[in-house]
């Protein structure tokens, strides 16, 4: 069509943050919501019967670190996880190293018998 082919470049655009779905509050989804609100339910229930056997303060201050240590387990965070999956990424690693370990050792282990009966490692 005679006109000149136009060199453009555009920079690749990487997307950053983008979410599968509408979060409430950073971390927070319906799950999670669900969750706090059966740990509410858990706190409030601890609360009041700590408050009928103990005092009072002992019973808010309980009820208030439960919740706190609810929230803080079950937030996810940039990478869209929470405490519980990365203690459980932590020890699939642990044990993977183990088993590596393990496998590394027992190659050695057969290497060194096949020297001793072959003379060389073939």
């Amino acid at each position: 069509m005679g006109g000149r082919m136009e060199n453009k470049s555009r920079e690749l655009y990487i997307p950053v943050n983008t979410l599968d779905a509408e979060d409430y509050i950073s971390g927070i989804r319906n799950r999670e919501v669900a969750i706090i609100a059966m740990a509410l339910v858990g706190a409030t229930v601890l609360g009041i019967a700590m408050a009928a056997l103990m005092n009072v303060i002992s019973a808010v201050m309980a009820a208030a670190s439960t919740l706190a240590i609810v929230i803080m387990v079950i937030r996810r965070d940039m990478c869209n996880e929470n405490l519980i999956k990365k203690l459980r990424i932590v020890l699939a690693f642990i044990r993977r190293k183990k088993d590596m370990s393990t496998s590394i050792l027992t190659f050695m282990r057969v290497r060194k018998q096949r020297e001793e009966n072959h003379g060389c490692c073939r």
